[in-house]
């Protein structure tokens, strides 16, 4: 990825005030499923200004740009990731109530903010309507854009505005534009999600706990928590669930190097021993076509690729 000469971007990026500038960082130790190569660039942003000047930068360079949350749920190549790699620093990392005391209650949350610590304090606080994300990694911007959730449901249908940053300044988007469905959303190519607000409905406590409780311990007893992975890496089809239909085809233990789908769940592939990106991506693609061959379904991704594979299948 280095090359002999230095791009001009890089030392106007390292010179943004309120902004961690970083070259060359490797991404594995930051990903939950602890493999993939460096990033060109890395850039943790604290503030809005910071932000700004950050996206006019890659904006006026055609820099290419990549949105880090809590890097879970994502496949980074081996070669690394070109361009830009954005993560949103600590200016956005906050709830902030916006209505109290009625039918419901209005939170504003920022991007930054983890999922583990919104359901946290809406729990404290006796406010449902994010039980979807017990158990969920990753921050509330990557929840946004995947519409993550579980069997609780998604967390499209507590959203109601989320606040995108697309070309000069943020604006607000109403949750009913954006295209959300099952795992996916239709935000703007070219935004980054910066703040969202839900909607929260009064329950008990006691509810609520229980609730959760539930909810972590069905993904402890169905899930392979133990060892390094991205989540689930298919999307459930219509025609039924993906870790069935993997199952069914005969992947269950199947290996490419360090990568195994896992025995415990067919649909999560977990790092055994010092994966590379390159044995995971050829372990998905090996499962995805013995499960097109069983039962003609083919499966869709759930998990992010970041970063070119098709370079690396070449090598």
């Amino acid at each position: 990825m280095k090359s002999s000469a230095q791009p001009t971007w890089h030392q106007a990026l390292a010179n943004i005030a309120e902004a961690e500038v970083s070259f060359e960082l490797p991404l594995a130790p930051r990903t939950s499923f602890r493999m993939g190569g460096p990033a060109e660039a890395f850039a943790v942003v604290h503030s809005r200004a910071a932000l700004g000047a950050v996206l006019g930068l890659t904006r006026a360079e055609g820099v290419p740009l990549f949105v880090w949350g809590g890097g879970s749920n994502l496949l980074v190549a081996d070669q690394g990731v070109r361009g830009l790699v954005l993560k949103l620093g600590d200016g956005f990392d906050y709830l902030r109530p916006l209505t109290a005391g009625g039918a419901t209650a209005r939170w504003e949350i920022g991007a930054a903010c983890s999922a583990a610590r919104a359901l946290r304090q809406s729990t404290k606080e006796g406010l449902a309507g994010l039980e979807m994300l017990a158990g969920v990694p990753g921050t509330l911007g990557g929840a946004v854009k995947m519409n993550a959730g579980g069997r609780e449901g998604a967390l499209s249908t507590s959203l109601r505005r989320v606040e995108l940053w697309q070309g000069e300044a943020p604006r607000w988007a109403e949750a009913a534009e954006l295209g959300f469905a099952y795992r996916t959303s239709q935000l703007p190519p070219d935004s980054v999600v910066v703040a969202l607000e839900v909607e929260l409905v009064p329950t008990a406590v006691e509810t609520l706990r229980a609730r959760i409780e539930a909810a972590i311990q069905r993904r402890r007893a169905t899930q392979p928590l133990n060892a390094p992975s991205a989540g689930s890496v298919f999307k459930n089809p219509t025609q039924g669930h993906a870790g069935q239909l993997i199952e069914a085809a005969g992947c269950k233990g199947w290996r490419e190097g360090g990568a195994e789908v896992s025995p415990v769940h067919a649909n999560f592939i977990v790092n055994q021993n010092r994966a590379r990106a390159i044995d995971a991506w050829r372990l998905i693609e090996r499962v995805r076509a013995q499960v097109l061959q069983h039962s003609g379904i083919t499966l869709e991704l759930e998990v992010r690729l970041v970063g070119s594979f098709a370079q690396e299948v070449r090598s």
